[in-house]
């Protein structure tokens, strides 16, 4: 099974915004940021207006490079001139055909954008495959619909578009916010469907905002953004004893991801000294 990683290093990245009336200003984004992605689960977590989306962006070649400076390697190598093409990117808001099925949705997809090399029937096993692969296989033939027209749930749906980028057997899986518009069930299954993908190979990248905790447990890496700056990288399991060691420590029975949000964005005081050892000696005592 070939394994895939994704390295990047950026000095920083401004975005350009001209208006008639107004001189060019810039406004830089991300600062200083760096890191790698291995096959699994790696969420990029931070508040809004953090660069989630626009890091998101640039690893998965959809951004202007004006202003960038830096570099993205796949396996150690530059990224070559048809690096999207072999990568998938799911958007946030669902693309899709409401009043095709599910199993239509994925033939459009894959007459589209597979290469001619392909015949009718090679394309047909490739989306029964994505179906059984994303847990469809109750409403392949279902019609999506719409606001008007009943149809798949919610969770359904959003496999489906994730659906038509696995007909291309992409190497690497971005995704923007998978769970936004999702009730916490519905996000729960999108996300155990991805975790069940990245155990076959594939790397899977997302931005995520505010995960509950049997979301959050799922990522294997864990990239936290605060104001364009890199607070931490590296494994989810890790990340509370990483801010305990600084001064933060994350009450019982408190999320997170909930907890991390509120460091990132500043709401969170620094712990005393005495606070701290009051922690360490209730989780000593209990």
């Amino acid at each position: 099974m070939q394994r895939h990683q994704l390295l990047f290093e950026y000095g920083k990245f401004c975005k350009l915004c001209s208006l008639p009336c107004l001189q060019k200003a810039q406004k830089q984004i991300l600062t200083n940021v760096s890191g790698i992605f291995r096959t699994g689960m790696n969420a990029i977590m931070g508040p809004t207006g953090c660069g989630k989306a626009s890091l998101l962006d640039l690893l998965a070649d959809r951004k202007d490079r004006e202003g960038f400076e830096g570099e993205i390697l796949l396996n150690g190598q530059p990224r070559t001139q048809n690096y999207k093409y072999h990568v998938g990117y799911v958007v946030q808001d669902d693309i899709i055909c409401r009043n095709l099925t599910v199993k239509e949705n994925l033939m459009f997809s894959a007459n589209v954008r597979l290469s001619t090399k392909y015949t009718a029937d090679e394309k047909t096993k490739i989306v029964e495959h994505v179906i059984l692969q994303l847990g469809l296989g109750k409403c392949a033939d279902t019609i999506v619909g719409n606001d008007l027209k009943r149809g798949v749930s919610g969770g359904e749906r959003k496999r489906t578009n994730i659906g038509m980028e696995l007909v291309l057997s992409p190497r690497i899986l971005f995704l923007d916010e998978p769970t936004t518009g999702r009730d916490s069930s519905m996000a729960r299954s999108v996300m155990e469907c991805l975790h069940q993908l990245s155990r076959t190979g594939c790397t899977i990248v997302f931005s995520i905002h505010q995960p509950r905790y049997s979301i959050f447990k799922l990522f294997d890496t864990l990239f936290l953004l605060s104001a364009g700056r890199c607070t931490y990288h590296g494994p989810t399991d890790s990340v509370l004893n990483f801010f305990s060691s600084v001064g933060f420590s994350c009450v019982e029975h408190n999320n997170p991801a909930d907890f991390l949000l509120d460091i990132t964005q500043g709401d969170r005081p620094q712990l005393s000294a005495q606070q701290q050892d009051d922690i360490a000696f209730n989780e000593e005592s209990s």
